[in-house]
């Protein structure tokens, strides 16, 4: 959880990265659904679609990167990190990872409470 600059706007986000065998893209989407839900989405009745992103799109495999989306609003990206970028930092095993705007979830999801 931190503040992100991007174009001069300061952002705040949250973001993860696990690195497991036998995880990659299906383990970063089971993680952030597992978020969405404990945040409430589900029980708001939101949808939540990913789509995929466009090769070049973030540290991700190609192929293997989803943006994600609430009620048609991008609110992150997920996925599994490219291998080679992986091998910069000498590590072995799939790396997956995922991004989202804390601010964004905050207005689309709202406190159940």
């Amino acid at each position: 959880l931190g503040t992100v600059v991007r174009d001069h706007h300061n952002e705040e986000r949250v973001a993860w990265a696990a690195a497991e065998v036998g995880g990659g893209f299906t383990a970063a989407k089971g993680m952030a659904q597992a978020l969405l839900r404990d945040l409430g989405a589900d029980a708001q009745g939101l949808e939540v679609r990913f789509e995929a992103l466009r090769e070049g799109d973030g540290p991700y495999l190609h192929g293997r990167g989803a943006k994600v989306y609430i009620a048609d609003e991008w609110v992150g990206c997920i996925g599994e990190v490219d291998p080679a970028l992986a091998d910069e930092f000498e590590l072995r095993v799939p790396i997956q990872a995922g991004e989202f705007d804390v601010g964004k979830l905050g207005r689309l999801i709202p406190d159940p409470v």
